[in-house]
C-alpha cells in the first residue's frame, strides 16, 4: 500500500513538471510571438511615417511651385502691361501729324475778303485728320467768293504733302454787310470740312 502511494506521488511530480514546462513553453513562444509582431509593427510604422513626411515635403513644395508660378505670372502680366502702355505712347507720338505747316499754310493762303472765325482740327494721324474752318466772305456774290475760298486753300494745303478732300458741311448767307475795299458788300458764311491724307511717296517706280 506504501508502495502504490508513493509510485502515484512520482507520477503526479512528473505531471506537474510537465505542464510547468508546457507552460513556460507557451509563454515563450508568446513572447517571441509579442516580441515580432512589436518589431513589424515598428517596420510599418516606421515606413508610415516615412511616407506620410515625403508626402509633406511634396505638399510643401508643390506649395511653392505655385507660389512661384503665380508670381511669375503676375511679373508677365505686369510686363506686359506696361509694354502695352509704352508701345501705344510711342506708337501715338510716332504717328502724330505735323500740322504747323498746314496751319501756317491755311492762314497765308486765306482772301482779304475772308474772316475765319473758327478752325478745328480732329483725329490727327499717321491715316489723315480732317480740320474744320468755319468763317464768313464778303463780295458782290459771297456764296462764290466762299467756293473761291474753298479751293484756294485746299490747292495751298494739298502742296504741304497732302491729298485733300474739301467740302462745305455749311454754305448760306447771312444777314447784313461789310465794308471792304470803301464799299458795302453782302456777306456768307461757311463751314469748310477738309480732310487731309498724306499724298503717297514716290518710290520712282513706273
Amino acid at each position: 500500500m506504501n508502495i502504490v502511494v508513493r509510485s502515484n506521488l512520482v507520477s503526479e511530480a512528473r505531471s506537474q513538471r510537465r505542464r510547468f514546462a508546457t507552460r513556460q513553453i507557451v509563454r515563450v513562444g508568446l513572447l517571441l510571438l509579442s516580441a515580432a509582431a512589436f518589431t513589424f509593427w515598428s517596420m510599418i510604422h516606421g515606413e508610415l511615417t516615412k511616407v506620410r513626411q515625403e508626402y509633406a515635403a511634396k505638399q510643401v513644395a508643390e506649395k511653392k511651385l505655385d507660389e512661384d508660378l503665380d508670381l511669375a505670372r503676375a511679373k508677365a502680366a505686369q510686363r506686359k502691361t506696361e509694354a502695352t502702355r509704352r508701345n501705344a505712347v510711342l506708337g501715338y507720338a510716332s504717328s502724330r501729324t505735323n500740322l504747323a505747316p498746314v496751319l501756317e499754310t491755311l492762314f497765308a493762303a486765306t482772301p482779304a475778303n475772308v474772316e475765319i472765325s473758327a478752325l478745328r482740327i480732329s483725329a490727327p494721324d499717321m491715316d489723315g485728320c480732317t480740320v474744320q474752318i468755319s468763317g464768313r466772305t464778303a463780295g458782290a456774290q459771297p456764296r462764290l467768293e466762299c467756293d473761291k475760298c474753298r479751293l484756294l486753300l485746299a490747292d495751298a494745303v494739298a502742296e504741304t504733302g497732302f491729298t485733300v478732300t474739301a467740302t462745305f458741311s455749311k454754305l448760306e448767307d447771312a444777314l447784313g454787310t461789310v465794308h471792304f475795299e470803301e464799299a458795302e458788300y453782302p456777306i456768307a458764311d461757311f463751314v469748310i470740312e477738309m480732310k487731309l491724307k498724306p499724298a503717297p511717296h514716290d518710290d520712282g517706280k513706273t
